[in-house]
């Protein structure tokens, strides 16, 4: 198997761990133990490729057979209704798509200093940000296009067919050794092996949903051209910084929840100390409920 790329993500899983007592008796717990788990996206060999193809076009077909509108009936009728963009919207449109085409030049050219300046890893950074950012605006604005789009045949096949691509090329390493993510001998059986997992709602099915979440985007930004390979790094730079921010700020809540719970706890505890003290009712009766 070849490999496009990989990364790592953590594992909290349980374990258990036997201690022995002062006075020799042997006790046994589970421990929470974080673990690097690594996530390999292979490079996808002639058939996958032609077998992603043909996953679009059984499913193209299947919708026109269902009566599913297509792109191009779509595209008649908003151009009758003179588009979907104004004439400025078109302007900064095409001009992004050129500061696009000079960022990758620019990165290109310095990708292969090979004894890079620190200046010259600066500029990369700052290409990469700003490439980024660029990215971001363009893929809100087109996700507002594709709305418009996305009950189309050519939309439900196109993610159809990312659906495969994600399923059949993302792998992660057991025993040293690269595993399929998800199990099945068709689209349909890593699919439902993949429901079936997130049922579950552990650890594993959380980890697996972050894979499943990183990887379609790797993918789907990959067969349109969007990302090179030599871009994945960065990204899943920033993508890790991200999920690290959102980590902080969970844990950040779980605290903050836990004092109110036992503040709340104490405010309760307290009122019903004062209601034995003040009430007639024994006390032990109170307990008792």
């Amino acid at each position: 198997m070849k490999e496009l790329f990989s990364y790592t993500l953590p594992l909290k899983q349980k374990q258990e761990i036997t201690e022995t007592l002062p006075n020799g008796d042997k006790i046994t717990k589970s421990v929470d133990k974080e673990s690097l788990v690594k996530i390999i996206i292979k490079e996808p060999s002639r058939k996958e490729i032609q077998e992603a193809k043909d996953v679009y076009n059984r499913e193209w077909s299947r919708c026109v057979t269902n009566g599913i509108v297509t792109r191009a009936i779509l595209d008649k009728k908003y151009r009758a209704e003179n588009g979907i963009f104004t004439p400025s919207e078109i302007k900064n449109l095409e001009d992004t798509q050129k500061r696009i085409k000079e960022i990758r030049e620019e990165y290109s050219v310095l990708d292969k200093i090979p004894n890079k300046s620190v200046e010259d890893n600066e500029k990369i950074n700052d290409l990469l940000n700003e490439f980024s950012n660029i990215q971001k605006g363009l893929d809100e604005l087109e996700n507002l296009n594709e709305d418009l789009y996305s009950n189309t045949a050519e939309s439900i096949s196109k993610q159809k067919e990312i659906m495969y691509n994600i399923l059949y090329l993302s792998h992660i390493e057991e025993r040293g050794r690269p595993v399929p993510l998800i199990d099945g001998d068709s689209l349909e059986d890593k699919l439902e092996n993949y429901d079936i997992i997130l049922d579950k709602n552990d650890e594993k099915s959380k980890l697996y949903y972050k894979i499943i979440e990183r990887n379609g985007y790797f993918v789907n930004m990959l067969s349109r051209g969007k990302l090179e390979v030599s871009q994945l790094e960065a990204l899943n730079k920033q993508w890790n910084e991200i999920d690290a921010k959102a980590a902080t700020n969970d844990n950040k809540a779980e605290s903050d929840n836990k004092a109110e719970s036992d503040k709340k706890e104490e405010v309760k505890s307290t009122q019903e100390s004062a209601a034995v003290v003040s009430s007639d009712v024994n006390p032990v009766t109170i307990i008792k409920d």
